[in-house]
């Protein structure tokens, strides 16, 4: 299995003050290359809900959804 962390930022940071390098950008993700995605709940101060409710993000679920109903 290969997992790779997507993100908008150079360091996410989580809650409890752990940071984590994303491994690539979300505008370089290509949905066709991955078999799911996993979006984590987000909590206040983590900019989850400032970043989720982007059309960007949007319109890489909407792709995703896409992708998943041609198969």
């Amino acid at each position: 299995m290969n997992v790779k962390i997507a993100g908008w930022d150079d360091v996410i940071h989580l809650m409890h003050g752990t940071n984590i390098v994303p491994d690539l950008k979300i505008d370089a993700v290509k949905i066709d290359d991955y078999d799911a995605i996993v979006i984590p709940g987000g909590w206040p101060g983590t900019k989850f809900f400032e970043y989720t409710f982007t059309e960007q993000f949007k319109n890489l679920l909407i792709e995703a959804e896409r992708r998943t109903n041609s198969l």
